[in-house]
């Protein structure tokens, strides 16, 4: 497959020079490589992996796996300057922090409504067909009256799929 990284910020390295980081502590199995592939291949590469001076990865071994799985070439990334224990915790943080976020249920739901036109890929979106499916379930689900109803842990169960989700 061709690189698609034309509008990615970064210098192109050779994806041969790259090597990944032994100590990564986030594993990338199948499905995680093959949902990052699709990624990049429907958007092509938006954010450049960061790289050790030694071009080791510190951020993005999982999309550099997914490069290599389509058989790029090159790939776009950052060269950090952090050394020592920050580099290290960077490497931790940049896998750990995105796991505080919550979703907004209401938002996704309408976002997936404006993708649903009936031709665009919704898989697109990272999400399974399963999870589309209670996703759009739960466009049937009051908000307004859900946050009236909110119990005091902010756990709700939709009346629909029975999933349980945080409402803030």
């Amino acid at each position: 497959m061709v690189n698609n990284f034309k509008n990615c910020p970064g210098e192109e390295y050779s994806i041969s020079d790259i090597r990944f980081d032994p100590r990564n502590s986030k594993k990338h199995g199948e499905p995680s490589i093959s949902h990052i592939a699709k990624s990049l291949k429907q958007f092509g590469q938006q954010k450049p992996i960061v790289l050790m001076p030694n071009l080791t990865v510190l951020a993005g071994n999982g999309t550099l796996a997914a490069a290599k799985a389509l058989e790029w070439t090159h790939i776009k990334a950052h060269v950090t300057n952090l050394t020592g224990n920050d580099a290290k915790a960077y490497a931790i943080a940049d896998n750990k922090t995105a796991e505080y976020a919550d979703w907004d249920f209401s938002t996704l739901t309408e976002v997936i409504q404006e993708l649903d036109d009936g031709e665009y890929d919704l898989t697109n979106t990272g999400f399974d067909k399963e999870e589309l499916e209670r996703i759009m379930g739960w466009c049937a689900v009051d908000v307004e009256k859900v946050n009236e109803d909110k119990p005091k842990d902010n756990n709700v169960v939709c009346p629909n799929c029975k999933h349980e989700f945080a409402v803030r």
